[in-house]
């Protein structure tokens, strides 16, 4: 989202230290291989297809926003911005045509597209998919005895320092004084959160409504609170997700300055136009856009994943969990979403969304779509043929932290 840094998952990078690989010269040592269509999966997709249309839209302006020939890997191909946005379109097209009929839909990819999937999909120790949403807090932009803890905009001498203050520095007011105060809000601990995911919406005491967005950080490595609350036997496995880790914090009010001091990453924001703007700077649709490492996958890509996600009662407890198979773009990163196993899923904004993200923790299947085109044309060559990377800044929670 936006910069977005939730891409919280909050809940996983507690667990995870996955370490990265990165890309390998040779097609056998490639965390992405290109599928034999008897190989393809049956594609289903259990939510309304008008955001899919919207996110892939919105993802054609990304695109249009690159040159035609630049270039993206997948695997072991490499395709140009001109095709990949002929795909999508393509992609558009198909599921006008097809109305709703997954089976056409199946036949349509089959005959005409190239899958990737990512090699380790069927291992026990796949892909881990976790979730993000775009969170709202309470502010006024001065500050009172309620509204007490600022949002802070990035100094000048930010990226020209390093290492720049940490976050306990910053707590204890070593930037105070200097009019960087973007905006006050009333919960501590609901802000900790914010850094994480990396945008949100702030409701103002006024009535109006600011959205903030990722703006920098002051360069030190993320470290998740969640695995040190477990490694003190604080909490166990079960209870840590971003709900369990926010009740323990406010049952132990003195246990907050040195557990948030743990991490001693810092978020500095900026307000921004829309809602939840994703790595490619478009905004994010809730429930179609995945987050993960783009020095591995392709940015902008057409994706889809299936994985499981909660049922939940009306009173909002999880009850069991059902399957999620979705069409989605990948247009997101984050700070702890590192490593081909790492995928997190954009929820969006409101209660539902941050149930989900904030306990969703499951493993699943990730693949990549992309329209053939002859051989010849997208094959990669070793020696000549480089990839081209677009990491737009994000500020969406998820794009430069991620995890609890």
């Amino acid at each position: 989202m936006r910069r977005i840094i939730l891409v919280v998952a909050l809940y996983v990078a507690l667990l995870l230290s996955t370490t990265i690989q990165g890309c390998a010269s040779v097609e056998a040592g490639l965390p992405v291989k290109r599928l034999e269509p008897s190989q393809y999966p049956t594609f289903t997709d259990d939510y309304n297809l008008t955001g899919l249309r919207e996110a892939i839209n919105r993802n054609l302006v990304y695109l249009n926003r690159l040159d035609d020939t630049k270039s993206f890997t997948y695997g072991p191909d490499v395709y140009t911005v001109k095709h990949l946005k002929e795909s999508l379109n393509d992609f558009l097209d198909a599921l006008k045509r097809s109305n709703g009929d997954l089976a056409a839909l199946n036949k349509h990819i089959r005959q005409h597209y190239a899958v990737y999937a990512y090699r380790g999909n069927n291992n026990p120790d796949g892909i881990i998919v976790t979730g993000y949403f775009v969170p709202t807090l309470k502010g006024s932009l001065h500050s009172s005895d309620t509204f007490r803890y600022p949002l802070y905009r990035p100094p000048q001498e930010l990226n020209k320092v390093v290492p720049f203050l940490t976050r306990q520095e910053i707590d204890a007011g070593a930037l105070s004084g200097r009019g960087l105060e973007l905006l006050y809000v009333d919960d501590r601990v609901d802000l900790f959160f914010l850094h994480i995911q990396g945008s949100g919406v702030i409701e103002l005491d006024t009535g109006d409504v600011l959205y903030v967005g990722y703006a920098g950080t002051n360069g030190h490595d993320y470290r998740s609170i969640g695995k040190l609350l477990m490694e003190e036997n604080r909490m166990d496995n079960r209870s840590v997700s971003m709900q369990g880790i926010k009740a323990y914090l406010r049952e132990h009010p003195e246990e907050i300055d040195r557990v948030m001091a743990h991490n001693p990453s810092y978020v500095f924001f900026t307000t921004t136009q829309e809602i939840g703007i994703g790595a490619c700077n478009v905004p994010l649709v809730s429930g179609r856009a995945i987050a993960t490492d783009l020095s591995i996958y392709p940015q902008g890509a057409l994706s889809y994943i299936s994985t499981k996600k909660a049922v939940l009662d009306n009173n909002d407890r999880i009850t069991g969990y059902t399957p999620l198979t979705r069409f989605v773009v990948n247009q997101d990163t984050g700070k702890a979403i590192v490593g081909p196993k790492r995928v997190d899923f954009f929820w969006g904004r409101g209660k539902h969304a941050e149930i989900q993200a904030g306990t969703m923790r499951q493993s699943g299947n990730l693949y990549f779509l992309v329209k053939k085109q002859p051989q010849k044309e997208h094959k990669k060559d070793n020696k000549k043929s480089t990839t081209q990377k677009h990491h737009a800044k994000s500020t969406t929670s998820h794009v430069k932290q991620n995890g609890k």
